[in-house]
């Protein structure tokens, strides 16, 4: 006997029916749900799960925007410390500001090491230190601690300079200083005698 093509598939369907059939009537409701619940995981696992092959039936296209924002999150930089341990407490910098005070204060203050021993030393301090003295003034120290600074101060004090005249207010000029040493001894004895006032119309 000849078996065509048709013939085959009808065999086919039947045996597929049957053997629905026998999977419905004996356990099929168990079998069905067993089916189900591998499918189901294997849906769940396509979804969380990472892989490296990505299907594009999973890839959501109804909101680009998504995806740009987290591409422009991924290339901010984040401000956020690296290490946690980086940032310093109020507590840790009022103390750092106290160090670099005190070691500032302290430099300051070695300056005057020695003036303390000095004063330690001392056998009586009388305050206040470096007093100077009451009184007027003599005008050498006034002039000696005094300059000219200004062209016509200059030209005047080499103007006395030139002439010989006195700077600090002595008592004998040079040039009076100068005649006295050519006097003999008797005329220098009178030259004493006399007042100032006489001598000099003397010596003119």
């Amino acid at each position: 006997m000849k078996m065509t093509s048709a013939t085959m598939v009808d065999d086919e369907e039947e045996l597929h029916q049957a053997l629905a059939d026998d999977i419905i009537s004996a356990n099929g409701k168990e079998v069905l749900d067993n089916i189900y619940q591998k499918v189901l995981r294997k849906k769940l696992t396509e979804r969380s799960e990472a892989s490296i092959q990505v299907s594009e039936f999973t890839v959501n296209a109804e909101d680009p925007q998504c995806i740009n924002e987290d591409e422009e999150a991924a290339e901010e930089p984040s401000t956020q410390p690296e290490h946690p341990g980086d940032t310093l407490t109020k507590e840790e910098t009022e103390r750092i500001q106290r160090e670099v005070a005190f070691e500032k204060t302290s430099k300051e203050v070695s300056r005057w090491q020695s003036v303390v021993l000095q004063n330690q030393k001392a056998e009586q301090l009388v305050f206040p230190l470096n007093q100077e003295p009451s009184g007027p003034k003599r005008m050498e120290k006034v002039v000696a601690g005094w300059k000219a600074q200004t062209p016509l101060e200059q030209e005047l004090f080499s103007l006395l300079h030139m002439n010989k005249q006195p700077l600090h207010d002595p008592v004998l000029t040079p040039t009076e200083e100068a005649c006295l040493r050519a006097m003999s001894l008797e005329e220098a004895k009178i030259r004493r005698r006399t007042p100032k006032s006489q001598s000099s119309t003397v010596l003119l």
